[in-house]
Parts: structure tokens; C-alpha cells; sequence
């Protein structure tokens, strides 16, 4: 009697082992391709880096331009502040 019941609990345990392993594998099976496939992720990804690189060129411009300017230390501590903050400071 009990190998009998240890076999029913053991192939009750398999079963259910058995289904959920499928139900992963038909998941994994099923899942889409990415959308905006490679190229276009790194297209885009590429356009905002060079966004962001002509934003910081078009600051340390703007930051040279004021140091340039600048006649005294405060002014290029104002200019170099001004940076930091983002803001425009031109002497």
C-alpha cells in the first residue's frame, strides 16, 4: 500500500513537472521578434547620441566664447558657473 501511494504522488508530481515545462517551452516558442528590429534600434539609438554630442559642442562653445571674452577671474568663474547650470554668460 504505501509503494502504491508513493507511486500515485510521484506521477501526480511528474505530470505536473511535465506540463509546466511544456507550457515554458511553448512560451518561449511563441514570443514575437523584437518589433523595430536591430538596424532601426541602432539607427535611432545613433541620431540621439549625435544629438547629444552637438548639445555638448554647442555648450563648451558657448563656454569658450565667454572665456574668451572674459577680462578678469570672476568673469571666467561667471562663465565657467554659467556652464555648469547650463546657462549662457557672455563678457
Amino acid at each position: 500500500m504505501i509503494s502504491t501511494l508513493f507511486l500515485s504522488k510521484f506521477t501526480r508530481i511528474l505530470v505536473s513537472s511535465a506540463l509546466v515545462m511544456s507550457a515554458a517551452a511553448a512560451l518561449a516558442q511563441s514570443a514575437p521578434p523584437p518589433a523595430a528590429g536591430p538596424g532601426k534600434n541602432f539607427e535611432e539609438h545613433k541620431q540621439k547620441e549625435l544629438a547629444r554630442i552637438e548639445h555638448h559642442l554647442q555648450m563648451m562653445q558657448a563656454l569658450q566664447s565667454c572665456v574668451q571674452a572674459a577680462t578678469n577671474h570672476d568673469e571666467i568663474k561667471s562663465c565657467n558657473d554659467a556652464a555648469k547650470t547650463g546657462k549662457s554668460s557672455e563678457h
